[in-house]
């Protein structure tokens, strides 16, 4: 529970950082910042066999946040950016089946 309370905080502290960021990056700048922070979290899981130490506690909650954190950024321009494709038209419908 406590792992779900902290996401929750997570991504809220991260859709005001989201809003804040999109007034001044552009949506390809806030496209890379999520592939790179996502990337980076993937990176963070990884548990090869020839590393000495392994997927510990720290470094688990370390990739968790980050790939939480990549998330609402992507989500955010992949819904702009469909939104700009469809244009004018009645979008309830095509955006609800993004979801």
């Amino acid at each position: 529970d406590t792992l779900f309370a902290g996401v929750s905080v997570l991504s809220l502290v991260t859709s005001v950082l989201v809003a804040e960021l999109s007034n001044r990056w552009s949506d390809y700048d806030l496209l890379v910042l999520s592939l790179v922070l996502g990337f980076a979290g993937s990176l963070v899981l990884l548990d090869p066999p020839l590393w000495p130490a392994q997927l510990g506690e720290a470094r688990f909650l370390a990739g968790f946040a980050l790939i939480t954190v990549a998330f609402p950024f992507g989500r955010n321009v992949a819904l702009a950016t469909f939104s700009k494709v469809l244009g004018p038209c009645d979008q309830g419908e095509w955006m609800g089946l993004m979801f």
